[in-house]
């Protein structure tokens, strides 16, 4: 009976994440639709415009020093270096199926950027401060989108190896103000519409739900095999007295489930306890 209940919880884990990432494509992909179409029908400049002059009247020399260096940190100038050293030091963690899922998540949303700029051929605004206009076209943000993916990702892999729900909250949120303020400097600096950011944002979390749509989509079919027996094992170990101890299919990370079956096997060893 116990089996059965720590079996079902687990697959009550697993169903509820992958309703929560539908939800989120889902909502996105109405979001981006709507820009869309705005855009495509000229609708949105007098938003656009609005924000735009909002947000540049409230400039100041200190502040757009810190909005340039915002707007690096979703370029490939620092995005490619830091993806680099990033899968050196998951590999070398012997993490590699996180380091797969990062290229995944990053190389989709390049592609993905460039068919949307072409798709769309939304010209650039005039960019403020007498900045140089990129070469490419607005619509969506490749910084919003690229950045969102990547920040995103890495915030994923790395609360899944954490131990508290505190340390947890403070990496999505330190990657959701960073996202944030990356796109919002695109805005300050005049090189994106404000709609140009919304769109990045909206078709970025399309595509980091699939991934991780896919990738729970794969741990919930080897959570069930062809019978609830079989599934319920492969979802449950026993500790060294016997108790039961759910495998790692409950927690995003192989991995970080691991490491606590080997905790949890070491305090139910230990004869101090």
């Amino acid at each position: 009976m116990k089996l059965d209940c720590e079996a079902t919880t687990t697959d009550k884990a697993i169903r509820f994440r992958a309703a929560t990432l539908l939800i989120v494509a889902a909502a996105s992909v109405v979001l981006f639709g709507w820009l869309a179409t705005e855009i495509l029908e000229h609708q949105s400049l007098v938003f656009d415009s609005a924000i735009r002059n909002a947000v540049h009247q409230q400039a100041t020399p200190p502040l757009t020093i810190l909005m340039l260096g915002l707007s690096l940190l979703g370029s490939a100038d620092v995005l490619l270096p830091l993806v680099v050293v990033t899968l050196i030091v998951m590999a070398g963690a012997g993490i590699r199926r996180q380091a797969i899922l990062l290229v995944v998540s990053l190389t989709g949303a390049a592609v993905l950027d460039t068919t949307l700029k072409l798709a769309f051929h939304r010209a650039r605004p005039q960019p403020f401060f007498n900045l140089p206009a990129p070469g490419d076209y607005a619509f969506p943000s490749g910084h919003a989108m690229v950045s969102l993916c990547f920040y995103i990702t890495l915030a994923w892999i790395v609360s899944g190896r954490l131990a508290t729900r505190w340390s947890r909250v403070a990496v999505w949120t330190g990657a959701a103000l960073l996202i944030g303020l990356i796109g919002f400097s695109r805005v300050y600096l005049g090189v994106h519409y404000p709609t140009d950011v919304l769109g990045g944002y909206a078709a970025g979390l399309v595509w980091v739900a699939s991934v991780a749509k896919v990738r729970n989509w794969r741990r919930l079919t080897a959570a069930n095999p062809n019978s609830t027996a079989d599934s319920a094992g492969s979802r449950i170990s026993h500790s060294s007295n016997g108790q039961l101890i759910p495998a790692a299919a409950a927690s995003p990370f192989p991995d970080a489930g691991s490491r606590a079956r080997r905790t949890l096997r070491e305090d139910h060893a230990s004869p101090s306890r």
